[in-house]
């Protein structure tokens, strides 16, 4: 049965898995291990579940197995061996006939550039939204501030650039504050 395909699975440049209608994972080929971070140990012969962040994605794919139904486009998080989670679409392809194959091949493509760059476009036109009404740079300077930490930094220093060549402190702005203080005390003692 599953043999025949493996030569096939391991070469295409998208992750595919074999899973049973019970949601047991049968196969992962390499780019699936790679993407996640697991050994084949560590990933085949475990279900599914265990992988996923969020129960309604499981869910919604246990519904397709147990109906032998594919999915199209289905969104998951799937948490990597790192504990961090990686974006992917995924999608059945063929339903065995099979009683011995009761299940389906899934293709797993990994989205996580596409939502870390929708992520950064909902921000910039939340930062253009907040930054358009400003009209004092003090205030300006505040919101970019508490735009940039700690959402995208835990540091941010905004320094004027003068025409001695020296850098004017105008901003500055940590997670936490304390930090901040020393900082400024340290700026004062080596201008």
């Amino acid at each position: 049965g599953l043999e025949i395909f493996k030569p096939f699975f391991n070469n295409v440049p998208i992750g595919v898995s074999i899973v049973d209608n019970k949601g047991t994972i049968l196969f992962a080929n390499k780019i699936e291990l790679q993407m996640l971070g697991y050994e084949e140990l560590e990933y085949v012969n475990h279900n599914i579940a265990v992988f996923h962040k969020n129960t309604s994605s499981v869910s919604a794919i246990f519904n397709c197995l147990q109906l032998r139904k594919d999915f199209f486009n289905q969104e998951a998080q799937l948490v990597c061996k790192d504990g961090s989670l990686r974006a992917v679409i995924l999608r059945s392809a063929i339903n065995f006939p099979e009683q011995s194959l009761n299940g389906t091949i899934c293709l797993t493509r990994d989205i996580s550039y596409l939502k870390k760059s929708e992520n950064y476009l909902k921000y910039l036109n939340h930062a253009s939204e907040e930054l358009s009404s400003m009209q004092d740079m003090a205030e300006a300077l505040d919101k970019i501030t508490q735009l940039i930490v700690p959402a995208f930094a835990d540091w941010v220093v905004i320094n004027d650039l003068k025409d001695d060549g020296f850098a004017y402190l105008l901003k500055m702005a940590h997670v936490d504050a304390q930090k901040v203080e020393w900082a400024e005390q340290y700026r004062r003692a080596h201008p």
